[in-house]
């Protein structure tokens, strides 16, 4: 990709993220697609990997769009805790973190740190209504500025006789900007004890923004493959 372009997608992301909120890959959205009932702890590690990046502006009449995959590649941790009020009906945080010291033959030199509290509530076995919180703090060049970005949003199981996959996708808002961050994930459950069962979640995760600013307009979207294990006791 040229360097022109890399340097607008960008831009535009440095812009959305200095005037609003914008959606960047952090934690899991992937749950057991068996519902833990009331009373079950559900306790989570594992990480995000982005892979791609495709965005663009136009205004004035000029646009220009792109599309890469990356060279190098940072390693998103998170850690996760979510406690059943009911069958399907959650309430928990995940804390994810972006930093060099997880960066793998790259110059990254950002810092940012996801408080996500986050809450779900089944409409049937199949079915959820989520909200998630999506507390930040970013930091680059020795400045850094915290963001509020919650997000509303729906999530599908679909069993497969073991396991099965998990569909999420969410919306949120702010002054400039729209947010659909959403996953894919695939619930591999292996009982463990007799009463724990210990999930193991490959997912692919897409987080586009898209953003208005005067007169110009664009949308910037990444692409993570993750892998996350939640031991539910």
């Amino acid at each position: 990709m040229p360097r022109t372009q890399t340097l607008l997608i960008l831009s535009c992301a440095v812009g959305a993220l200095l005037s609003s909120a914008c959606a960047l890959p952090h934690g899991s959205m992937a749950r057991p697609v068996q519902p833990a009932g009331e009373g079950a702890v559900m306790l989570a590690a594992g990480a995000m990997v982005p892979f791609a990046v495709a965005g663009g502006a136009s205004g004035d009449g000029d646009s220009d769009f792109g599309a890469f995959s990356a060279d190098n590649a940072i390693v998103i941790p998170a850690g996760s805790f979510d406690y059943a009020l009911g069958d399907r009906h959650y309430i928990g945080v995940d804390v994810s973190v972006w930093h060099q010291a997880f960066a793998v033959d790259t110059d990254f030199d950002a810092f940012a740190l996801f408080i996500n509290p986050r809450w779900e509530y089944g409409v049937n076995e199949n079915f959820s209504l989520t909200v998630d919180g999506n507390l930040a703090y970013l930091g680059a060049d020795d400045s850094g500025s915290p963001f509020l970005s919650p997000t509303f949003g729906v999530r599908a199981y679909i069993p497969t006789g073991f396991g099965g996959a998990v569909i999420s996708q969410q919306v949120g808002t702010a002054f400039i900007t729209l947010t659909l961050p959403g996953s894919l994930a695939y619930d591999v459950p292996i009982p463990v004890g007799e009463e724990a069962v210990l999930h193991i979640f490959p997912e692919v995760r897409w987080d586009p923004t898209l953003f208005f600013v005067g007169d110009a307009s664009g949308f910037i979207a990444f692409f993570s493959g993750g892998l996350s294990f939640m031991l539910e006791i």
